[in-house]
């Protein structure tokens, strides 16, 4: 649900913005439906963050629905100050 409630809310604000113009970015009383719009496509981005980004859960849809292997972890068992040194070898 997420996947598809961010993808909406970024094609919703995305599609009022190309028919509102300029005025799309107005906040106010003045502005379309008091800056709402402007708010939609302002926090547009922030959303695809918010609770794990867009990649991070497809790949938990692709390890717990659709039973994928998980990535593998080559540097799992190695410190992360050695993890630079040992990604040059």
């Amino acid at each position: 649900m997420k996947l598809v409630g961010t993808k909406l809310a970024s094609q919703l604000a995305d599609t009022a913005s190309k028919i509102l113009g300029q005025e799309s970015v107005l906040l106010g009383d003045d502005a379309p439906d008091a800056g709402a719009w402007a708010n939609a496509w302002l926090t547009a981005p922030g959303i695809h963050i918010a609770g794990g980004t867009d990649e991070i859960m497809k790949n938990i849809i692709g390890e717990r629905v659709l039973g994928l292997p998980k990535e593998p972890q080559v540097d799992k068992e190695i410190p992360f100050r050695d993890a630079r040194a040992k990604a040059r070898a």
